[in-house]
């Protein structure tokens, strides 16, 4: 009998990293996250940041790397340089892999998409064309998975349907923010080819993680690396599980956030025509 771990491949801490001058105080601690994590059963978990024109570079991976040392009954195999690192709480011996995901906004054309890069070390700069960070994230040996496909701020089905199809990426994700209809579009394209969506939390804060997951052979937690996590994904050998985030929690976690962070947007002439664009209000 095979034993299944849980694994969520693209989930936030917070709306805001600890490292964020006005905001920082309101992100959890790497403590805290860790409880959460474990109390949640996770066995594979994204510390995922956001990069974007408007935000800028979201630096959470350093952020929380300086709070390793504040750590207790917890031994740190850092890895970095591989892009990701092992936690092993000691009284158990359960170990947690937390895989360094980037969420880089690109574009098609001058239409924002979200690309999820898994396990790259270097930080990959947004505003290009998403096929050169898809290119960037290939030098690296990174994991491409596509984000907010068939929504405002990701590329259309058909157009990630092929990319996957290709190879040119990964896997599709489905979050548990989207709107159900977008996850069933997405479900009955990938049947038909016999693939599998990588289901996500694409949650915006730690309490949330692990809402949409996939699972898999506990063996990939016991020998880790990037490379094979990526031929679970390329190989289908998971399992989706679908949950949902509600309007309300989705509004509580991110949307009240975004709302607070337009104003200074929409009154800088500068950032004015770039958050317009972000947000797919202009095309």
């Amino acid at each position: 009998m095979v034993n299944l771990v849980t694994a969520d491949l693209r989930t936030y801490r917070h709306f805001f990293s600890p490292g964020d001058e006005k905001h920082g105080h309101q992100a959890p601690s790497l403590t805290e996250l860790i409880r959460t994590w474990h109390n949640e059963g996770l066995g594979i978990v994204s510390l995922s940041a956001n990069h974007s024109g408007t935000g800028g570079i979201d630096n959470s991976w350093r952020d929380y790397r300086k709070q390793i040392p504040t750590l207790s009954d917890v031994q740190v195999d850092d890895r970095s340089d591989e892009g990701y690192m092992v936690l092993t709480q000691i009284p158990l011996r359960q170990k947690i892999i937390v895989v360094n995901s980037q969420v880089v906004r690109a574009y098609d054309g001058e239409h924002p998409v979200h690309i999820n890069v898994l396990g790259v070390p270097e930080i990959l700069n947004p505003g290009k064309q998403f096929q050169e960070t898809i290119e960037e994230a290939r030098k690296y040996d990174g994991i491409v998975l596509l984000s907010n496909v068939g929504d405002r701020s990701g590329l259309p089905i058909a157009k990630a349907e092929d990319l996957y199809l290709k190879g040119t990426a990964d896997g599709v994700e489905v979050s548990a923010e989207a709107r159900p209809k977008i996850t069933q579009k997405i479900l009955e394209r990938l049947v038909g080819y016999k693939r599998k969506p990588v289901a996500v939390s694409g949650a915006h804060s730690h309490n949330l993680a692990g809402t949409s997951c996939i699972l898999v052979d506990e063996n990939l937690v016991t020998d880790f690396s990037i490379p094979y996590l990526k031929d679970v994904i390329v190989n289908g050998e998971f399992n989706p599980h679908l949950g949902q985030i509600s309007l309300l929690q989705r509004f509580w976690t991110r949307d009240r956030y975004i709302l607070q962070s337009a104003l200074p947007h929409i009154l800088s002439k500068e950032k004015r025509e770039e958050f317009l664009r972000a947000t797919g209000i202009k095309k």
